[in-house]
């Protein structure tokens, strides 16, 4: 009857040790993981600012659209290799953390933020005329005016594409466009227009401004691509991202992306036309 005491004693006393074990390795897991994120979570904020710091030195110069980029190259602030091209690439060591830093113009505009009543202006260079894509975010009108130069005069045609009928109930106003809008997949916010369909032979176009109308949200997300590679440049892009050495996946660290129009901005008043029947005195 002793033994069968001891006996049993001894399983409990294995279960209980097995029990703290388990306990233990648990909390040991727990701690690990907590400190794993926690680095991590260091790491990437050291990354993401370390993108951004070299970003915006190199933004202090290259924000400027009419600055040349093929004189980064040259630049003893920097370390950039490239051509213009192909676009170019900065890199930056900082002790074990590792940037990179591309920065091209292109004629690929993708998920470019534009709020209510924006206007994104698409260069045409008085040589463009073949078909352009637009493709956006969210339930968004989109009001097209072509900039163009007739002769010694210039002129803009203005039209409106609205899919979902935003802000008309039937979605076909106005009843006559100027632009043949093409729709290749009716379940996307996707348009196609040719510019050379709206002018006559000898028009030069110039611009085709975009503006998104919207009667909710703040912004949409629109991308532009031309039919073939004589569509000009329309943006300058910068992108960096920052990672240390012994990362074995660089993949997972932040990537921070900036755009700049190549046409520049303007005030949203030169947007707007006043047309009377009389004079106007300030």
């Amino acid at each position: 009857m002793k033994r069968g005491v001891e006996a049993q004693i001894l399983v409990v006393v294995i279960m209980v040790l097995m029990l703290l074990s388990i306990i233990v390795i648990g909390i040991v897991a727990v701690v690990t993981r907590d400190v794993e994120q926690s680095v991590s979570s260091r790491e990437y904020e050291a990354s993401y600012n370390k993108s951004e710091e070299k970003i915006n030195g190199i933004l202090d110069k290259y924000a400027d659209v009419s600055v040349d980029l093929n004189e980064i190259v040259n630049d003893s602030n920097l370390n950039c290799t490239g051509a213009s091209e192909l676009g170019f690439q900065c890199d930056f060591i900082d002790g074990n953390l590792v940037t990179k830093v591309t920065i091209d113009d292109t004629n690929v505009v993708e998920s470019f933020d534009l709020g209510k009543d924006e206007t994104f202006k698409v260069i045409l260079n008085e040589t463009y005329r073949d078909d352009i894509t637009f493709s956006w975010t969210g339930q968004v009108a989109l009001e097209f005016t072509l900039e163009f130069q007739r002769g010694d005069e210039y002129a803009a045609y203005k039209d409106v594409y609205d899919k979902e009928g935003i802000f008309t109930s039937s979605g076909t106003s106005p009843s006559h466009h100027i632009f043949e809008f093409v729709v290749n997949d009716p379940n996307r916010n996707e348009v196609m227009l040719n510019i050379g369909n709206a002018l006559e032979f000898t028009d030069k176009p110039l611009f085709l401004k975009v503006k998104p109308l919207m009667k909710d949200g703040i912004l949409t997300q629109l991308s532009v691509r031309g039919e073939n590679s004589s569509f000009p440049d329309q943006i300058r892009e910068v992108e960096g991202i920052s990672y240390y050495q012994d990362n074995t996946a660089p993949s997972s660290a932040p990537v921070l992306v900036t755009q700049i129009p190549l046409a520049g901005f303007e005030p949203e008043i030169l947007n707007y036309v006043l047309r009377t029947e009389t004079k106007i005195s300030k």
